[in-house]
């Protein structure tokens, strides 16, 4: 892949403002970039945006976001000798992560909503090649995630952490390697607590009393929490669905569930995201993820390319 001209990052918050809109609309008109091969990859280590790049027919456009903050699918990446997308050398047990559009380096916390671990990893490397897949991880952050042996997967939530990403940037601008090393946090030391002053509270503040708490989905869960966790947890129930299409006009998601009705139950869903409002048309729930990849490439075979796989609560596919 050719890498774009290093930016200086002190532009990185105009450029988002810019660039952060192609995350939030799967249907933008844009017109195709001539479909020239990329360009080998300097053997250097440098802060990459990157032009865009087609895979299998579906056109990615690198970019930088102001936030990122996605559900999905994690694949375990193959990791071969050689030199990542920015250059940096490729290394199994490292804490990287290959991803689509994010900056080379970015700095992302990846949560898995099955078991409650989160790593967080460094996005080194371009893909997956797979589009019903999210993000890939080296083998060792597959594995601090519970994702045992080749070929497994798991559904996460994806977020950049901006501050260091920026860090990150910073010093790949000068060449050097910011790695990650080992994310297991220390054993919290216990605290003494007097006698009686032990309160238990729940959501308000307010101190529990008799009735049933709320259950918040695993999504909602992961996508409040922060740091690593590499400790089962219990989680509550997630669903695959395949977000087929996103319009600000509700006569034209109508019309784009219509025609796909015949793969699996369709639901449309209203979705307000900085007070812009979309309506989103998804497939599902879907029973596996088998089942999520074949309706994600007979939604793409019908020509919605930005079509994606995502994890959402139990209780249907609204934005969580």
């Amino acid at each position: 892949m050719r890498p774009a001209s290093v930016l200086g990052l002190a532009l990185l918050p105009a450029l988002a403002l810019v660039q952060s809109a192609c995350l939030l609309d799967l249907d933008v008109a844009r017109p195709e970039p001539p479909p020239s091969p990329p360009a080998a990859v300097a053997a250097t280590t440098s802060w990459v945006v990157g032009e865009p790049y087609r895979i299998g027919g579906i056109w990615y456009y690198p970019t930088v976001p102001d936030s990122y903050n996605r559900t999905g699918i994690a694949s375990r990446l193959d990791v071969s000798e050689g030199l990542t997308a920015n250059g940096e050398p490729r290394n199994a047990n490292s804490l990287a992560a290959a991803h689509r559009i994010l900056p080379l380096p970015s700095v992302v916390r990846v949560e898995n909503l099955d078991n409650g671990r989160a790593v967080i990893v460094r996005v080194n490397d371009r893909g997956p090649v797979h589009p019903g897949r999210l993000i890939a991880l080296t083998p060792r952050a597959a594995s601090d995630l519970g994702m045992a042996g080749e070929g497994s997967t798991a559904r996460v939530r994806v977020r950049l952490l901006r501050d260091e990403s920026r860090h990150a940037g910073l010093a790949a601008r000068s060449g050097r390697i910011t790695s990650l090393r080992d994310t297991r946090p220390a054993a919290p030391t216990p605290q003494a607590v007097p006698i009686g002053a032990v309160t238990v509270t729940r959501g308000t503040g307010a101190p529990a009393g008799p009735g049933r708490a709320r259950v918040r989905s695993a999504v909602e869960l992961a996508g409040r929490s922060s740091g690593v966790n590499l400790v089962d947890r219990p989680m509550a129930e997630t669903r695959l669905y395949v977000l087929a299409s996103m319009s600000p006009n509700r006569g034209q998601a109508d019309t784009i569930a219509d025609t796909l009705r015949d793969i699996d139950r369709v639901q449309l869903t209203r979705s307000t995201l900085e007070e812009s409002v979309s309506f989103e048309v998804c497939i599902g729930p879907l029973h596996s993820v088998e089942r999520s990849d074949s309706v994600l490439a007979e939604v793409i075979a019908r020509g919605y390319r930005r079509a994606r796989s995502v994890v959402r609560a139990t209780d249907g596919c609204e934005r969580s």
